[in-house]
């Protein structure tokens, strides 16, 4: 394990609140390529937007480091990833780690330090209570900010 996130997660701990999230499957036929190999042109990722299933936000595990560029102080942040549930395996080879409510209290209190009690929180998120389903190609840029981004699509 790298030395640079062993201190964050001692130190660095916060949460992105999010109503979903999106990952891309590789279409049929295509899930042999490894990460890096290109598909063929004309052939795209499936865009899927996952869900929990009360609808309701949630928390992802994140950390966050600061640092000096030319004087000014930069904060920027990133989401922890986990192996996939069974829900997300047929997508991704990983997911985000989403903080059920009682590892949110552990995660957000800057009083604990034990490595292993942290650790622990990073498992995948119980299958169960997420869905998933494909949306539009328009959430595959950035300028696209519609409904068709979160709608689902037959």
């Amino acid at each position: 394990m790298r030395r640079f996130f062993r201190e964050r997660l001692l130190t660095n701990r916060c949460i992105i609140v999010a109503d979903g999230f999106y990952e891309w499957k590789k279409p049929e036929g295509y899930e042999h390529l490894v990460r890096g190999e290109k598909l063929p042109k004309g052939v795209k990722k499936i865009p899927y937007r996952i869900i929990m299933k009360n609808k309701q936000p949630f928390a992802l595990a994140g950390l966050w480091r600061s640092i000096e560029v030319e004087e000014k102080k930069i904060v920027t942040t990133g989401i922890i990833t986990t192996s996939p549930n069974d829900l997300m395996k047929p997508i991704h080879d990983r997911m985000p780690v989403i903080l059920n409510d009682e590892d949110l209290q552990l995660w957000l209190n800057p009083e604990v330090k034990l490595f292993n009690e942290l650790y622990n929180q990073l498992d995948p998120y119980p299958t169960h209570e997420m869905e998933a389903y494909i949306v539009s190609y328009a959430v595959n840029n950035s300028r696209d900010d519609t409904p068709a981004c979160i709608e689902s699509v037959e």
